[in-house]
């Protein structure tokens, strides 16, 4: 199996349902098939969720290609491009229309942004389009925004460390967070002494602590909590 091929299956596995991952790779197969047979790339229509999450799991594979550094832009450029549309009529007409020639929509997308933005802004911007809902191309565009920072948070480890890591514990700790989110994941590394020993580990919604620190503070705890409960039980007897 060739790389490209693992990581659609992959993607597929992490991305769906447990009892749907055969259907979305049997999808996969069909869409492989007809794009390599015809040269067209079948976007079937979808609901209202469905497109968006379509939309992201495109996003996720050009984000996967460059730094985290750049995800700022990228959010940046498409607000921007939403609130763009929004404001003008005949372009919000244009692109909304369903009905209008794929074509011009994908033309004149390109013509307002490319040179404007980050490449993959403008992938993201004409993809919305192609594989989108055209009544939602706004509302795709303020989900990709939301979509792109979160995404942002899962690449960045923010790291205090008690002292100072060497390279290998860095490669050690990218290793494991790549695991645990499969995602690439980039550090920033704080040193922070007043942790006493260990890292703490702050990523996407997840935090994770092994300082000394954090397990002397959660033994207070404990010892605390068991003298409460000693103590109600002697007010029981």
């Amino acid at each position: 199996m060739n790389a490209a091929t693992l990581r659609l299956c992959v993607y597929a596995a992490t991305a769906s349902p447990a009892q749907e991952v055969p259907r979305a790779i049997d999808e996969l197969h069909y869409v492989a098939r007809t794009l390599a047979e015809t040269g067209a790339f079948i976007h079937p229509n979808l609901g209202l969720l469905a497109a968006r999450r379509r939309v992201g799991g495109y996003a996720d594979a050009l984000l996967d290609e460059i730094d985290a550094q750049n995800f700022s832009s990228v959010e940046d450029d498409l607000f921007r491009w939403a609130r763009t549309i929004e404001a003008n009529d005949a372009l919000r007409h244009l692109l909304l229309d369903r009905d209008a020639p794929l074509q011009a929509r994908l033309g004149l997308t390109t013509q307002l942004l490319e040179g404007k933005v980050d490449p993959v802004s403008l992938e993201l911007a004409r993809f919305t389009i192609t594989g989108g809902r055209a009544r939602d191309v706004v509302g795709t565009l303020d989900f990709l925004v939301d979509y792109v920072a979160r995404a942002r948070d899962w690449r960045v480890a923010r790291v205090h460390a008690a002292r100072t890591l060497d390279d290998a514990s860095q490669a050690e700790l990218v290793r494991s967070l790549s695991a645990l989110t499969g995602k690439d994941v980039e550090l920033q590394i704080a040193d922070q002494p007043d942790l006493l020993g260990g890292v703490l580990v702050e990523i996407g919604d997840l935090r994770l602590d092994a300082t000394t620190r954090g397990r002397l503070g959660a033994l207070r705890e404990a010892v605390a909590s068991r003298q409460l409960l000693e103590s109600t039980l002697n007010r029981i007897d």
